[in-house]
C-alpha cells in the first residue's frame, strides 16, 4: 500500500525503534515521560514482569538499549529532554 511522503518524511532516517518513540510521543504531544515509562511501554513490559533472571536480565539490557535510543533522538532534535523532579524526562510540544 502506498505511504504518505510527508509523513514518511517525519520517521526519515530513524530505526524501528526511535520511530515507535516518536510516534508514542507525538500521540501524547504536551505529556513527559521518563525512561522507565517509556520502556513499559515501548517493550510492553509489566512491572511486576521478572520471577526470572533472564526476565531481569532483558528488561536491563532493554532499559540501557532505550536510554542510548532516547539520548540519540534528544541529539537529532526529534524530542526534547528535561530534568525536574530528579528524574529526565522526554516530551514533545
Amino acid at each position: 500500500m502506498p505511504e504518505d511522503i510527508d509523513e514518511l518524511k517525519k520517521f526519515e532516517n530513524l530505526s524501528e525503534m526511535e520511530t515507535k518513540v516518536v510516534k508514542f510521543l507525538k500521540e501524547n504531544i504536551g505529556k513527559a515521560y521518563d525512561s522507565t515509562e517509556l520502556v513499559e511501554l515501548v517493550y510492553d513490559w509489566d512491572r511486576e514482569q521478572g520471577g526470572s533472571i533472564k526476565n531481569y536480565l532483558s528488561i536491563i539490557g532493554g532499559s540501557i538499549s532505550l536510554t542510548i535510543i532516547l539520548g540519540n533522538l534528544v541529539e537529532k532534535k526529534r524530542i526534547n529532554k528535561i530534568i525536574a523532579k530528579g528524574k529526565v524526562f522526554y516530551y514533545l510540544e
